[in-house]
């Protein structure tokens, strides 16, 4: 597991022991960001169930202006700390133990915005868990106008089409994994 472009490119970054953190697979993050490179730069994002922290440090690589890592694993969020350490980019970075929902609720609450959410909750997490985070993201106004989500998801979960004013963008399949993109269409 490597920072694939940016500042920190080629950086290998400190694994998770055992199966209870399920990293994204470099050539999924590669073609990830290389569509969200324009977006990236200069962009405030929020990684969600950030397990190594290898998405939120791929941004920050990359040129974003800061990242919130969020996960409620003890484990993960020494990862992702040591990760930081490793590539130099903690100065950007903040980092939470938290559950998903409570930290969201906890970002409406602090006036929090970003431009990009990243998803990657686990596999085992159903349609209806899914769409209940991304219904909160929305209700919470944390994803700036023109804001993007981007969920990492096992391809045997199907999301909706759209959800209030966000629409499925875009979606595209690593093998067993799908990456999907929503947008806000208003």
């Amino acid at each position: 597991m490597r920072v694939i472009s940016g500042e920190a490119k080629g950086r290998r970054l400190k694994a998770p022991t055992g199966d209870r953190i399920r990293p994204t697979a470099d050539r999924v993050k590669e073609t990830l960001f290389d569509i969200l490179e324009e977006r990236v730069r200069n962009a405030r994002v929020l990684d969600l169930f950030a397990g190594t922290g290898s998405l939120g440090i791929e941004a920050l690589s990359r040129g974003a202006r800061s990242v919130l890592f969020v996960d409620a694993a003890g484990e993960a969020v020494r990862l992702i700390s040591d990760n930081l350490e490793r590539t130099e980019m903690g100065s950007r970075a903040e980092v939470w133990k938290s559950k998903a929902l409570s930290a969201i609720a906890r970002l409406k609450k602090l006036g929090y915005q970003f431009a990009i959410v990243l998803l990657d909750p686990p596999y085992g997490y159903a349609c209806g868990q899914i769409e209940t985070l991304l219904r909160r993201i929305c209700l919470a106004d944390i994803l700036s106008r023109r804001g993007l989500i981007v969920i990492e998801h096992d391809k045997r979960t199907e999301l909706p089409d759209r959800f209030g004013s966000m629409e499925r963008l875009d979606q595209r399949r690593f093998g067993d994994t799908m990456v999907s993109f929503y947008g806000d269409t208003v």
